[in-house]
């Protein structure tokens, strides 16, 4: 390292070697610190932390509350149930930036602050609920409603089109990414990882009001987070659409939800039916 002997490396020196031996085994692969992808990230994740510890035990506890929390929803045979590493990999194959994913692999690993995951039991979310946990801040909660809320109307605004009804969603349509009848897969797997990250920007903006110096009663924190899960939603609809990554829609048979084919211009373009 250039370095006399005993005395400390420098800033420089020291990163010019960690950059180039430091690294985590990823499955059967050793990556260097400098070669860490968003994919490896999530990988190391998952991946077994312990000789007693499931692989996959994290996702199975996601799949069990999205079930445990979908009041009214008709269940599934064991069988037909997708594992949740098939469908982490069909939700990672999804053409939009990491960022729009991110919450929802944050959701699913419990990697999300929520007072359940703190232990805060005293604490209180805007609403009056105690030790709000994922269910809540993501289901339950007059914000993550809102998103809900909007879904369901343009879901029945697009079935409405082709003569179907729409079914109100439940925990498990959005969490385990199950798709409406006309909805294309990969369309739906977009918008409920859009959905989980408009949820969380809702939660994260109750959270900064709440703790802010200026006090805000409970129905105007319950606003001003509505309305920014809004923007955030539809924001990022947007965004997926303008990335012209998205699989083509000119063989289209039904009207989509949240975005619509332009067959002039060959792009996705957001799709609000049911207005401001």
């Amino acid at each position: 390292m250039g370095q006399v002997a005993g005395t400390p490396p420098t800033h420089e020196a020291f990163w010019a070697v960690a950059w180039a031996t430091l690294g985590w085994r990823v499955g059967t692969k050793d990556v260097l610190l400098e070669d860490l992808t968003v994919r490896h990230g999530t990988t190391l994740q998952v991946q077994t932390t312990g000789a007693m510890q499931p692989r996959w035990d994290k996702q199975l506890v996601f799949q069990q509350l999205a079930h445990s929390t979908s009041s009214g929803a008709a269940p599934i045979p064991v069988q037909h149930q997708p594992t949740m590493p098939a469908l982490l990999k069909r939700m990672w194959r999804v053409k939009c930036g990491n960022h729009i994913k991110e919450s929802y692999w944050r959701l699913v690993l419990d990697g999300i602050p929520t007072a359940a995951r703190r232990r805060a039991t005293t604490e209180s979310c805007w609403c009056g609920v105690s030790g709000a946990d994922r269910a809540h801040n993501f289901w339950h909660c007059p914000v993550a409603q809102r998103v809900v809320a909007e879904m369901d109307s343009e879901l029945t605004a697009a079935a409405a089109l082709t003569g179907r009804q729409h079914t109100p969603l439940v925990t498990t349509d959005v969490w385990l990414a199950r798709p409406p009848g006309g909805v294309l897969p990969w369309l739906w797997r977009l918008s409920c990882m859009v959905a989980i990250a408009a949820m969380d920007m809702g939660r994260r903006m109750a959270c900064k009001l709440q703790m802010g110096r200026v006090q805000h009663s409970s129905a105007a924190i319950g606003e001003k987070a509505g309305r920014a899960a809004m923007a955030r939603l539809w924001d990022l609809f947007a965004e997926a659409a303008s990335g012209r990554r998205l699989p083509s829609g000119q063989v289209l048979q039904e009207a989509q939800p949240f975005l619509s084919w332009d067959a002039a211009g060959g792009v996705w373009v957001p799709k609000r039916a049911t207005g401001a």
